[in-house]
């Protein structure tokens, strides 16, 4: 009898593949890209992506952090204002965002789990003494910075650099509607777009 009560549903039903399924942010695109596959998920400005293109995008932005030394655990962190893709910490990878509602977020919110790695969102108004903060105790391999949060970014690497914590991978997310981005910069990576 309590075993019973404990694979009930909320509607007194008892979960069987006929009626539950787990859903998870990864199942779920993938579902939409399988049933929604040409209709509009994102529109941002002039930018439209469809469901296949978003889980697409994601895809690549996986395989692209894995290739750049990201695995299940590690932490990516992401300083964003106006980007068109991202990344996050799992376990012992962690990816931090900081970055408002546009396409870069969202991508990173599916890329970063596809990667086995955790998203750390971070929030656009902080300083860079707050941003280093959260680094370091993040412990984020890679952050991914909006071309307008660059010199706040540079700022928080030059404090954790002080403290010699070991420093995350920068990378640069150009304009979305531009194919260049607007600070040309050799130090950091270049996120294709």
């Amino acid at each position: 009898m309590e075993q019973e009560k404990s694979v009930e549903s909320m509607e007194g039903m008892i979960r069987c593949s006929a009626n539950h399924v787990p859903l998870s942010p990864i199942s779920f695109l993938e579902r939409s890209a399988s049933v929604y596959r040409d209709r509009v998920a994102i529109v941002y400005g002039r930018v439209k992506f469809t469901w296949r293109d978003t889980l697409e995008r994601c895809t690549r932005l996986a395989s692209a952090i894995t290739h750049l030394g990201i695995s299940r655990g590690d932490v990516v962190q992401a300083l964003l204002l106006n980007i068109d893709v991202v990344i996050g910490k799992l376990h012992n990878s962690f990816v931090a965002a900081l970055a408002p509602n546009i396409p870069a977020m969202y991508e990173l919110h599916f890329g970063v789990p596809m990667a086995g790695a955790v998203l750390c969102t971070l929030n656009i108004r902080h300083d860079s003494a707050m941003v280093s903060t959260l680094l370091k105790h993040s412990e984020a391999k890679m952050i991914f910075v909006d071309y307008q949060l660059l010199d706040t970014a540079q700022e928080a690497l030059k404090i954790l650099s002080k403290a010699r914590t070991k420093l995350p991978r920068l990378v640069l997310i150009p304009e979305c509607d531009k194919l260049q981005p607007t600070i040309s910069n050799s130090g950091p990576l270049l996120l294709e777009t």
